[in-house]
């Protein structure tokens, strides 16, 4: 349930929703407020975490609730700058993203609900199909 505050005029369109996100393979570094902040928001602006996350404790994922803009990007990995614990140097990490529900959104006007071949709104184009030959050739 989405809930909004109340001002005139009434709009029922719909920019953000709250969206739960995992994380996993985070570097030892971004196991802060800070850093899981800054993870979050390569998805949407950070609203909150679940319980465990918030003790930060290292756990094998992190689950935050991100306000989403409907219609961006989804990422399925996140690239972030680490240090190598035996060189010290800067390499790049990659800590994978998982969507336990992934929104609905149609690429076409970008509303919840359909996707782009039920748009209700997208102007569809009919293509005769050709007869395809029926008889076996070179058997």
């Amino acid at each position: 349930m989405l809930l909004k505050a109340w001002g005139r005029p009434i709009t029922a369109k719909v920019d953000t929703m709250p969206l739960w996100v995992k994380f996993s393979k985070i570097p030892d570094c971004y196991w802060t407020q800070k850093g899981l902040s800054w993870l979050g928001s390569a998805v949407g602006r950070p609203l909150c975490a679940d319980t465990l996350t918030s003790k930060l404790e290292i756990l094998p994922f992190v689950k935050l609730c991100v306000e989403y803009k409907i219609g961006d990007d989804l990422p399925e990995i996140i690239e972030v700058q680490d240090l190598d614990p035996v060189t010290g140097d800067l390499i790049i990490s990659k800590v994978s993203v998982h969507y336990p529900v992934k929104p609905l959104v149609c690429t076409g006007c970008h509303e919840l609900g359909h996707k782009v071949g039920a748009c209700p709104t997208t102007k569809r184009i009919w293509v005769v199909k050709e007869k395809q030959d029926t008889e076996k050739q070179g058997v």
